[in-house]
């Protein structure tokens, strides 16, 4: 099993626990030029990117929308995208969290721009 498909099933595991209990949470990521934005609801979201085999790990509460550029991944509220120059994060109300995550072996790109 590729080590993307184990890092990504323990980000899950570690979010479903998280939010058992906030199902509702939804959100939609959208393109515009090279800015990459995630946009929640008013429930509590919670929102991780990362970097994922040269991709963008995008896992959150839930996503109602993906743009093109993305790749679905196995369950709802996970997204592989190519890597945006800006991503900002519109977390919406609630008691919002965010994150952004790395490895030695598999870095998050210092010159990406993120704002929440």
């Amino acid at each position: 099993m590729k080590l993307r498909c184990w890092i990504t099933i323990a980000t899950a595991i570690a979010i479903s626990l998280a939010v058992a209990d906030m199902a509702s949470a939804r959100g939609t990521i959208t393109y515009a030029g090279t800015t990459m934005t995630f946009t929640g609801d008013a429930a509590t979201d919670i929102v991780s990117v990362g970097p994922s085999e040269g991709e963008l790990a995008f896992v959150t509460s839930g996503l109602d929308a993906i743009p093109s550029q993305c790749e679905a991944g196995h369950v709802d509220y996970i997204a592989y995208c190519p890597w945006p120059a800006r991503i900002v994060v519109q977390l919406g109300g609630g008691n919002d969290r965010f994150s952004v995550g790395g490895s030695p072996w598999d870095p998050f790109p210092a010159n990406v721009v993120v704002e929440s």
